[in-house]
């Protein structure tokens, strides 16, 4: 079966007009015309496309002998023999061909495929540029809260030396009003952040189709910004393994509890900053792939995240109910905490088990 007849067959299970399929395929509607009647045929980057589109492998599109069933529908040719609607048909002129007699397309006849919501170019460019525009914001957000306990560290170890009358009560007092204000701060950038995008919040939980020209330009923005993610991914993972060093040299050089306490504050800073790094590449990673519908945005993991969000918090209830049951009732605190361990990866599992069901439902 060539590959002009898979487009058609394809296309028509999907109840979709040539003009339809250009519009996800970002083409005009002769380009499809010419695929279907074998004048010209799809480049690679189309060919993907398609695949991803029709949801099947390249290899049942480009192999002559992988061979597609047929739609076939319910009319009868002008000479009363019923068959194939194929038969005689001109591809490029397809979608007149299949109109009937009462002027309603046969393929209303076929069964409805749901097809859900659709990304343009406009709203995927949207949803990019908000990310491109949030992530650092969150990113500064959480390093604000792990720098806010830098102030009382600093002080207490201040408060040793003694000087400008600095005790430990008025270290305590100080440090706490700092805290208090960054993590505020942190929180704030939070909760705008989360304002801005709450409009694409539905993406990363509901199924979507991706139409053409926002695929290309999602897969386009994706090779742009990975090298850069890359970079600041490796940036931050550096920094944190090496955030503890000025600690360590603190710990074996003096024992003086301003220095050591300095160490824990330079450490805390420098994990900050490799935070910050980590979570700006991880945020505009997950940006591409909520678009695309990959890793942990598939179709079969937002099935199952419907599943266990209701069960998941009576679950953890429950789990919290037995530890302090078990823990409080036998007095086994030192034993007691292996609930959590089994309660995490009896959920892990469920799942992964469900995922996989999702993901084998799907195919």
């Amino acid at each position: 079966m060539k590959l002009s007849e898979k487009i058609i067959i394809l296309r028509r299970r999907r109840g979709w007009s040539q003009e339809e399929l250009a519009a996800q395929m970002g083409v005009s509607r002769q380009a499809v015309s010419k695929w279907e009647s074998g004048q010209s045929m799809p480049d690679l980057d189309k060919i993907l496309m398609l695949s991803k589109l029709f949801d099947v492998t390249t290899d049942t599109l480009l192999k002559n002998d992988r061979k597609l069933a047929p739609v076939i529908f319910d009319f009868e040719e002008e000479s009363g023999q019923e068959g194939n609607a194929w038969n005689g048909i001109d591809p490029a002129n397809a979608d007149q061909a299949f109109e009937n007699k009462s002027g309603e397309s046969s393929a209303m006849k076929m069964p409805e495929i749901p097809r859900g919501k659709t990304v343009d170019l406009m709203m995927a460019k949207k949803y990019l540029e908000t990310k491109e525009y949030t992530a650092p914001r969150m990113a500064m957000a959480v390093a604000f809260c792990i720098f806010s306990a830098i102030p009382l560290l600093f002080l207490l170890g201040f408060s040793q030396t003694g000087l400008f009358g600095m005790n430990e009560a008025k270290a305590v007092g100080i440090g706490l009003c700092f805290l208090l204000a960054i993590v505020a701060a942190g929180i704030y950038k939070m909760v705008r952040v989360e304002a801005v995008e709450k409009p694409y919040a539905w993406l990363e939980k509901e199924e979507f189709r991706l139409d053409g020209q926002a695929y290309a330009f999602t897969e386009r923005v994706r090779d742009e910004w990975a090298g850069k993610q890359s970079k600041e991914m490796s940036i931050g993972i550096v920094l944190c393994i090496l955030s503890p060093v000025p600690l360590l040299v603190t710990v074996f050089t003096t024992q003086n509890p301003f220095f050591v306490l300095t160490g824990v504050c330079i450490l805390l800073i420098v994990v900050a900053i490799g935070v910050n790094f980590i979570i700006k590449a991880s945020l505009l990673k997950n940006a591409t792939n909520v678009l695309l519908q990959e890793e942990e945005y598939t179709p079969a993991s937002k099935k199952t995240n419907k599943v266990l969000e209701p069960f998941a918090g009576i679950y953890w209830i429950v789990v919290t109910a037995i530890y302090f049951l078990w823990s409080f009732h036998r007095e086994s605190w030192e034993v007691s905490w292996i609930v959590w361990a089994i309660a995490g990866m009896l959920f892990a599992a469920i799942s992964i088990g469900l995922n996989a069901y999702y993901k084998a439902k799907g195919k």
